[in-house]
């Protein structure tokens, strides 16, 4: 097909336009795929290098507790890890991030009887808020206990027993709750509190029994007269 002479004479132009229009494109999509997460990462996961956590304690500014129950969750996991590295402080160090997430105040949940899901859906808004509930509260007991092994792992026992007092604050009948006592008690030396407090936990369902016999900080205990007689009359009632 033969082109008029007037559209020749603007075709170098429209060239140059039409180059520079979709180098633009190029450098448009390039700086999208850089600023996308990386494959495998959602945007909880990238948001953790943007948390102000330098005051341990007080509610979280988030104002979704969901959003705290995850993140509780995160550290409690992290703080799992590096207790299995036997690193103790950085394991604190995530128990206590664990907890300041699920210190959302009683004023956040409040907020959300009257959000639109619970007003035009109120039978599954207060479900779902049951349910965040509970979780917080599950992620605290495990932050709680978790944190109280590490101090004792450290052998700093005031902390060890705050701890532990705010667990049971918090749930008074754990079964761990009471193990952790039976350990602190055994490593201070105090033996009628420590058979005390395990007495507690095996009414309470616990029956790990392999940990009452291996455990460390159960030493003290285990080489008491009275443990072994209660041991002995709980291995019989095992057996009937």
């Amino acid at each position: 097909m033969k082109l008029p002479y007037s559209t020749l004479k603007w075709f170098p132009l429209l060239l140059i336009i039409s180059i520079f229009i979709l180098f633009i494109d190029n450098k448009l999509r390039q700086q999208t795929q850089e600023d996308s997460p990386a494959p495998g990462l959602t945007s909880m996961d990238m948001e953790k290098d943007g948390h102000d956590h330098s005051q341990d304690g007080e509610a979280d500014p988030h104002d979704d507790p969901e959003k705290n129950r995850l993140m509780g969750n995160f550290h409690n996991n992290e703080g799992i890890k590096a207790a299995s590295r036997q690193q103790w402080e950085e394991a604190i160090k995530n128990f206590k991030m664990a907890l300041h997430h699920t210190k959302v105040t009683a004023k956040t949940l409040d907020s959300r009887h009257n959000s639109s899901a619970i007003l035009e859906k109120p039978d599954k808004g207060r479900k779902v808020e049951t349910s965040i509930a509970q979780g917080l509260q599950k992620t605290a007991e495990k932050a709680l206990i978790n944190m109280s092994t590490s101090y004792l792992k450290l052998q700093i026992y005031e902390e060890t027993l705050k701890t532990l007092k705010e667990l049971e604050t918090l749930s008074p009948d754990h079964p761990l709750l009471h193990y952790n006592l039976a350990c602190y008690h055994s490593l201070r030396g105090e033996i009628p509190a420590s058979l005390q407090e395990l007495k507690k936990t095996i009414e309470l369902g616990y029956q790990d029994f392999t940990s009452l016999q291996n455990d460390p900080d159960l030493d003290n205990l285990r080489q008491d007269e009275s443990f072994k007689l209660w041991w002995e009359t709980l291995e019989q009632n095992k057996t009937k």
